[in-house]
């Protein structure tokens, strides 16, 4: 599918109330699918978004970001901490 199609599809489903799938599931700006969760914090996410309730792919978010600031942006990789459990560790 297209990222037009896939922008007709999100349009699509918003105005249905979003039967078939979530609607953070994919970029409200390019299309793509988002397959992780991400955060930015509030600050920098007004800085670049106006809308609050936009859903944006990390890379719309940096293109948006660079475009209103004029800076580069980079990622941090972090664990959550809520997820982790790859070792079954605990702090017990």
């Amino acid at each position: 599918m297209s990222d037009l199609d896939q922008l007709a599809k999100i349009a699509e489903q918003r105005s249905r109330g979003w039967p078939d799938f979530h609607p953070e599931a994919f970029c409200h700006r390019c299309g793509r699918p988002n397959l992780w969760s991400w955060y930015v914090d509030d600050t920098e996410w007004q800085v670049a978004v106006s809308d609050t309730a936009r859903i944006l792919c990390p890379q719309c978010f940096v293109a948006l970001w660079k475009e209103m600031t004029g800076f580069e942006g980079t990622w941090e990789l972090r664990l959550d901490p809520l997820t982790d459990q790859r070792n079954g560790d605990t702090d017990e």
